[in-house]
């Protein structure tokens, strides 16, 4: 079961492909800001080609939002590498999950092992702000909606 809105996000450590190439901790990038979550199924796969990169290009505007982008697979972090350079390289880290248990937490391990596509906004201090939970294909949500609804949670935050 997915994780519902108002939750504390769960926090994991699991190696990222990033600028530092090194273990990612979520509680560290929450600590500085919010973060959105972003779930994808597979590397190399068609839809997760263009959507994953579109979260790199758009990388700047979620970061006036202090929040920064995240995706997790099951993919090792050898795949990571090889996609990240066939895609030219990618300004957010790529998590691999090989054990599933991140996606497992979340309550997005698809019964044949691969994560859902699913997106989550945790805001600072770890609550789950907003989650999106992709029933098929067909109801991909567009990088500017996703952005467009986080500037709108961060302005509720902020108002708040």
């Amino acid at each position: 079961m997915t994780l519902p809105v108002g939750s504390k996000a769960p926090d994991f450590v699991a190696p990222a492909l990033n600028a530092e190439n090194e273990q990612l901790r979520l509680s560290d990038y929450l600590a500085d800001g919010n973060v959105l979550l972003a779930f994808y199924p597979l590397d190399f796969s068609p839809v997760c080609s263009v959507q994953i990169p579109e979260f790199s290009e758009n990388v700047a505007q979620f970061q006036r939002t202090n929040t920064r982008v995240i995706a997790v697979s099951v993919d090792s972090m050898y795949a990571h590498k090889a996609w990240n350079d066939k895609l030219g390289g990618l300004k957010i880290p790529l998590v691999s999950d090989l054990n599933r248990e991140i996606a497992s937490k979340f309550g997005v391990l698809r019964p044949d092992g691969f994560a859902e596509r699913a997106m989550y906004f945790i805001e600072k201090g770890g609550i789950i702000k907003w989650a999106f939970v992709e029933e098929t294909p067909a109801s991909k949500r567009e990088i500017r909606e996703v952005l467009g609804k986080v500037v709108e949670l961060t302005k509720q935050t902020a108002t708040a």
